[in-house]
């Protein structure tokens, strides 16, 4: 049976949490004295359905604030995203202190202090904020960054380093299943690189890597089998296939035949004669490339003032490397060079790292067997690498009294027979 007015009215009052009464309190707190009790009791429902909107609105910030106590902000913020006014004066720190009205049950009133006027006029104004503005400030000089307010301080790279460390030396530890040499390969000295340069500085440093390292010569490839006679092989059988017949009619027939021969042998022995010399020139322009690049980042090396962030990944790789190549005397010259590039950068402070580029250029100067053939110029690289320890004694020799009796002390022992 269908519902009546009244009925839906008495069921829509007693599912309302607020009743007429309620609404006749609101609505004196607003000005409104006179309300029937037919506008209240129609008033409470949408009443409750705006302040549970809000409410729950409400909670939503402050569960995305991680919250376990509702605010008056959470409310004002709820407010503007409904667009209405915020509450003005319920935001203070301190919670509101409700008082219960004298000779009263249900009404209650905000304790507020009262101010006096003149108390409030007589408070200095506080102080116009600074308008904004730009500053300048370097972020490095020289590749060092400068201790300025602007700057972290080196307390926070350190702590900002340390979880990139602790992670390192897990990975270190977990790797240690007879991986040594691939630990200590470039791609280890890359990765540690990783966590303190910058991208263009890695990218650099892999360039530079690959420069030196295309210094080591290709591996020979294997020489195509040829078959048995030479080259002209096949043309002679023919030749004297066709001609072996007619020898016995012909006088002149095994000259003629002599003559083809030795122009068949003429003829392939000029083709792998071009052949050879057309390598040569790719090989010497692919060498004359090779070094262009190799002295253009050797001079990098040598002149740009920020080297000091490269110095413990070039000095690792300089040992690591003259350990792997130790007959490879392309590849020792070329880290010679390196070493002396470095040396030569006047930014470039090489005392820490002396424990790794001394056993390296030692073994450069003294090592027995540097080449892998007898005929190659092993003393060219033996005079580079003890230029090179001059200059190390010559640099550091008077912080380090122990420097050059270190070196000396080994060579004449080495130079025995």
């Amino acid at each position: 049976a269908p519902r009546r007015a009244s009925d839906e009215c008495t069921l829509r009052t007693h599912m309302s949490l607020l009743d007429a009464s309620c609404i006749r309190v609101i609505a004196e707190s607003v000005g409104i004295a006179q309300v029937s009790d037919e506008v209240a009791e129609a008033l409470a429902p949408d009443v409750e359905y705006r302040l549970r909107d809000i409410v729950q609105e409400a909670l939503k910030f402050m569960r995305h604030g991680r919250r376990e106590t509702l605010t008056c902000d959470d409310i004002n913020f709820a407010l503007r995203a409904r667009s209405c006014d915020p509450l003005y004066g319920y935001s203070g720190t301190d919670p509101p202190r409700f008082c219960r009205a004298k000779g009263t049950q249900d009404v209650y009133y905000l304790d507020d202090a009262e101010l006096n006027l003149a108390d409030l006029m007589a408070v200095p104004l506080p102080s116009m904020p600074r308008p904004p503005r730009f500053t300048a400030h370097w972020l490095a000089v020289s590749g060092v960054q400068p201790d300025v307010a602007e700057n972290p301080t080196s307390a926070e790279a350190l702590a900002a380093a340390q979880p990139a460390r602790a992670a390192a030396s897990k990975r270190k530890r977990g790797g240690g299943n007879g991986g040594g040499d691939e630990l200590n390969g470039d791609e280890a000295l890359l990765g540690q690189a990783k966590q303190v340069l910058w991208a263009e500085q890695q990218v650099w440093l892999e360039k530079l890597f690959e420069i030196i390292r295309a210094s080591k010569p290709a591996a020979p490839q294997p020489a195509a089998p040829q078959p048995a006679g030479g080259g002209g092989g096949a043309a002679m059988e023919v030749v004297g296939e066709g001609a072996a017949a007619p020898a016995t009619s012909h006088p002149g027939g095994e000259a003629a035949v002599a003559a083809s021969r030795a122009a068949g042998i003429s003829l392939d022995s000029s083709a792998e004669r071009a052949e050879a010399e057309a390598a040569q020139r790719r090989d010497a322009e692919a060498e004359g490339g090779h070094e262009a690049a190799l002295g253009s980042a050797l001079r990098s090396v040598a002149r740009e003032p920020s080297m000091h962030a490269y110095a413990p990944y070039l000095c690792q790789f300089v040992e690591s490397e003259v350990q792997r190549n130790l007959q490879c005397l392309p590849m020792l010259f070329a880290l010679m060079r390196l070493v002396r590039a470095m040396l030569s950068n006047l930014s470039l402070n090489l005392e820490a790292y002396l424990q790794q580029i001394l056993p390296a250029v030692t073994t450069c100067v003294v090592g027995r067997k540097l080449c892998a053939a007898r005929g190659d110029d092993h003393w060219s690289l033996r005079a580079i690498a003890a230029g090179v320890m001059h200059t190390i004694a010559a640099q550091y020799g008077d912080r380090f009294t122990d420097l050059q009796p270190r070196p000396t002390g080994g060579h004449p022992p080495a130079a025995l027979p």
